[in-house]
């Protein structure tokens, strides 16, 4: 049997596609082109194939577990992938899912016998949500910030970067906003973010910065990678909640105090790392986001791309378990004072 992966590659500042064949790290990918009609740039649907070396096994009730090894080597080789059209295009280039996002090819009638008697692949359900935070332009909130106009010019960095990039000048502007290296500044951050109800942990900050080096470093003095997009994607929409506090309502700048004021607070705000939100009843002029990545967890899903046609010879069946736990994400409605 073998593993079946399969991803959509954007470039978008290209127009030049054509199939490609490329075996990278044991897995080989197929990339047809995939582009829509009056879509700018180009996109491919890649499929990477990998010889499955040992039995599937299931979980308790009988469902596939894809194993992470050979699901690993898929995903990186189709990331590598897009890595080189990126440099040759010269181009911004997005991993999303289609539907199915993977497939399990049978090579015998008795593996295909065996896949049809589980209840079918195990889904890693996986969803996000946060608010795009747009504040009025008015002399009250500008008049807060003109001591801290550095960080505000490191704000709109992040706002003109990719998702790596993103992270990196987050990282800048917390040690910018506290006087301290972000690795220093778990409990500071915590500290002045637990009077709010974010719902932040002390170890989901410790999970920002654990990527501090690899992502500002490829040396490998410190880590024994570095890390790009997928790895601090999870992050962001967290982060980027946790800057605006900190720029609006952190009452001593540049230093390690974590005294508050109360300048600014959003009307609808995420309050785990779940993705679960809570919205002031009555808020107008207010965005929600949602990304839902797909059945494997890696990806952000591409809701309009679909595979076709499916091979004879793929099972592709997902199964998610109906006494799982709900799905995160949820909103909650508060009335004001509450």
């Amino acid at each position: 049997m073998k593993l079946v992966r399969f991803a959509i590659i954007n470039l978008f500042d290209t127009n030049e596609a054509k199939p490609i064949e490329i075996e990278i790290n044991g897995s080989r990918v197929i990339l047809n082109p995939a582009t829509d009609e009056g879509q700018k740039g180009v996109s491919y649907l890649a499929v990477a194939k990998y010889h499955l070396s040992k039995p599937l096994t299931l979980d308790e009730i009988g469902r596939i577990l894809i194993p992470e090894e050979e699901k690993g080597k898929c995903e990186y080789a189709i990331e590598s992938i897009a890595d080189i059209l990126s440099v040759f295009g010269s181009s911004r280039r997005s991993l999303l899912s289609p539907t199915p996002c993977a497939a399990i090819e049978f090579e015998s009638e008795t593996e295909k016998e065996f896949l049809k008697s589980t209840k079918g692949i195990k889904v890693n359900q996986k969803q996000y949500s946060t608010s795009k935070f747009i504040f009025p332009f008015e002399s009250q909130y500008i008049n807060a910030i003109t001591d801290r106009l550095g960080g505000v010019a490191l704000l709109a960095e992040v706002n003109t970067e990719g998702e790596a990039g993103k992270y990196r000048d987050l990282v800048r502007f917390f040690e910018f906003a506290f006087n301290r290296p972000f690795t220093q500044l778990d409990k500071i951050i915590h500290s002045f973010l637990a009077p709010m109800p974010y719902g932040y942990e002390r170890k989901e900050i410790k999970e920002w910065i654990s990527f501090r080096h690899a992502a500002s470093h490829a040396d490998l003095q410190k880590t024994q990678g570095f890390a790009v997009t997928s790895d601090v994607r999870d992050f962001l929409m967290r982060m980027e909640q946790a800057a605006l506090d900190t720029l609006f309502n952190k009452k001593e700048w540049h230093n390690a105090s974590t005294l508050r004021r109360d300048i600014w607070r959003p009307q609808v705000w995420s309050k785990s790392a779940k993705g679960d939100l809570s919205i002031i009843q009555g808020s107008k002029d207010v965005s929600i986001f949602f990304r839902t990545y797909d059945d494997l967890g890696s990806y952000p899903r591409n809701l309009k791309a679909s595979v076709s046609p499916i091979s004879e010879n793929w099972y592709c069946h997902f199964y998610m378990d109906p006494n799982a736990p709900k799905n995160p994400g949820s909103i909650q409605a508060i009335s004001l004072g509450a």
